[in-house]
């Protein structure tokens, strides 16, 4: 049987807390939503990753008096919806690009410092959220964990691979693992997404119009060999989104995915 997928409707509770979504889901069929809650409260500290409020069980009856227990997970709202819809109707200049893209790598370096894999980054859940009502920009914040693991101690361990495959890393197609710098392959198809307009496509034009800053940030997220594809720390410090500069050599020694 296909489970259904949680519903995300807003509600404001007592009229006196923030607008919210609310995620729900059947109760009987919740374990991954409260996954998802539980790791949203390890992450709360970060201003880069969608707030959780809290749960709750509510029960609902219908006409013929059957009564449904529901699970609700009460989240941050995104006055922008998610990544993909915000482009639907804004176009980014590279300026904007590089600003969420910090965002989204601060996340990122704040849920792999936990020890987590997010393995289903993409624009549909990048949320793009409003501090304040009247604040003139969004926050693109990380959101939906529920596919979400922890880090393998083993790197050599094939296992289940999860998320949209489009944005998989090659170690996840060949080797079928799945790991944090599989995470830096999908920020790296999120930030050509926002380069592209959407379309994801490098092509000619692409490449004479992104800057020389741009090129080599997607070309070290794009880096073919996962051990040596840079952490989202490292990221940080790149000149595209306002670092000083990027050192490969300090890249840490990994095992290597498969014995030779």
């Amino acid at each position: 049987m296909i489970k259904p997928p949680p519903i995300i409707t807003s509600s404001r509770l007592n009229g006196s807390h923030p607008i919210m979504a609310v995620k729900t889901t059947l109760a009987s069929r919740s374990d991954e939503l409260k996954k998802e809650k539980k790791l949203l409260q390890l992450f709360h500290d970060s201003p880069y990753i969608v707030r959780c409020f809290g749960d709750d069980i509510t029960i609902t009856t219908d006409n013929n008096g059957n009564k449904t227990k529901l699970y609700n997970v009460f989240l941050e709202y995104a006055q922008g919806g998610c990544l993909a819809d915000f482009m639907d109707v804004t176009i980014l200049s590279e300026t904007k690009v590089r600003q969420y893209t910090k965002s989204i790598l601060r996340g990122l370096e704040c849920v792999h410092k936990k020890g987590i894999v997010h393995c289903d980054l993409k624009p549909e859940n990048i949320l793009m959220v409003k501090e304040e009502d009247d604040d003139e920009d969004f926050v693109a914040k990380i959101s939906d964990f529920g596919l979400s693991k922890k880090m393998s101690d083993d790197w050599r361990t094939p296992g289940i691979v999860k998320g949209t495959k489009v944005y998989w890393a090659p170690e996840c197609v060949e080797d079928e693992i799945q790991e944090q710098c599989s995470d830096i392959w999908a920020l790296g198809c999120i930030v050509l997404y926002m380069l592209t307009d959407g379309s994801m496509r490098w092509n000619n034009k692409i490449n004479e119009t992104m800057s020389k800053d741009a090129k080599d940030f997607l070309v070290k997220c794009f880096e073919a060999n996962p051990l040596e594809r840079p952490s989202a720390t490292m990221l940080l410090s790149h000149p595209f989104v306002g670092g000083s500069g990027f050192i490969n050599k300090v890249i840490p020694k990994r095992k290597k995915i498969k014995n030779s």
